[in-house]
């Protein structure tokens, strides 16, 4: 029952932290943007209750680093901060997921991906000035985690 509630409780505050983004509203958006993040680490811990495993160990502090990623991208002068604490997370995950399920190394995936960043990351190249290498560098985080 629990989980239900929690899951509609993300559900909207993840809904309202989108509309406020677009609607520029950016008190509001720093209370749901947050919060959704604060709501879904809950989730996780009622379900690790019974398992103190090393995934779910795991996947509870990377969530939350990415909600400290989360409050420093509130402040455009914390990217740096933020995009580091996204990156422990996803190293966290990794860490998870491998714990988990091991790790095949399919290098057609690694193709795939390695093609779809890529492509991400000429898209925002010209934006990213003095953030290209952090930026660069957070997408080979994404790209391993996936892979």
């Amino acid at each position: 029952m629990w989980m239900i509630i929690f899951g509609c409780l993300v559900c909207l505050s993840a809904g309202l932290a989108i509309l406020f983004r677009q609607k520029n509203n950016a008190w509001a958006y720093a209370i749901f943007k947050p919060l959704t993040t604060i709501l879904i680490i809950f989730q996780a811990i009622i379900l690790a209750s019974d398992n103190h495993s090393p995934f779910s160990n795991a996947i509870i502090v990377g969530l939350v680093f990415s909600l400290v990623g989360d409050v420093f991208l509130l402040k455009d002068k914390l990217f740096t901060y933020g995009l580091f604490a996204f990156l422990v997370a996803h190293i966290l995950f990794t860490y998870a997921f491998s714990s988990l399920y091991g790790f095949e190394m399919n290098f057609f995936l690694l193709a795939v991906l390695l093609m779809i960043g890529f492509t991400y990351f000429r898209f925002l190249q010209p934006h990213l000035k003095s953030f290209t290498i952090p930026v660069l560098v957070y997408f080979a985080a994404i790209i391993v985690m996936d892979w």
